[in-house]
């Protein structure tokens, strides 16, 4: 079984807010960053899973701390993920999509505790449903059946939030074999270089 330590791979994306003036102090200069560490699988996906534990992991004045799983289409952009997501306000159960029109998010109810998070192209409906250990959560059309990445990790937005102990494993993707859908285990881990 392979386990994602989140702070093992982190990958830092810096998105610059456009100052202009040179006269700006130092600390106003600083843009704001999105810490990662996240894994993912180059392959045609109709679902994902993993098991993801919960660590209470602490926001020291930030704004969030997320770990999820997702399968995402490429080009043109479009996901889906589900797991859980702590703000100052406390955890939830979480799902983000983007089904073409900017991304949307919801939270659910949330049990502190480890559970394995999922989410199932049904080509019966066309839509993904998300799943919490096995019952539905949600389900939205996201406007593709299968995405070309599985994606697994965690998501810091200021830098000062931690992601504590929190691990992904079990994590799998779900193949399609003549309309019988199935989980693949992930073999061995891919780190998302951006």
């Amino acid at each position: 079984m392979k386990i994602l330590r989140a702070m093992a791979l982190v990958t830092v994306i810096v998105a610059s807010f456009g100052l202009t003036s040179a006269n700006a102090s130092p600390l106003a200069q600083t843009p704001k960053k999105l810490y990662n560490a996240q894994q993912q699988k180059d392959i045609t996906a109709w679902g994902a899973l993993a098991t993801i534990n919960w660590t209470e992991p602490t926001l020291d004045g930030g704004t969030y701390s997320d770990h999820r799983v997702a399968v995402i289409q490429s080009s043109p952009w479009r996901y889906g993920e589900i797991g859980w997501i702590k703000y100052s306000t406390g955890p939830q159960t979480f799902v983000a999509y983007d089904s073409g029109g900017g991304n949307r998010s919801r939270g659910y109810s949330f049990t502190p505790a480890t559970h394995d998070y999922a989410l199932q192209y049904d080509p019966s409906t066309g839509e993904y449903w998300f799943y919490v250990d096995t019952v539905p959560v949600d389900h939205f059309a996201l406007n593709f059946s299968s995405g070309n990445l599985a994606r697994g990790g965690g998501e810091v937005w200021d830098g000062v939030e931690s992601m504590g102990q929190t691990r992904l494993s079990n994590l799998s993707y779900s193949v399609n074999q003549g309309g019988n859908f199935s989980y693949t285990s992930w073999n061995g881990y891919v780190p998302e270089i951006e």
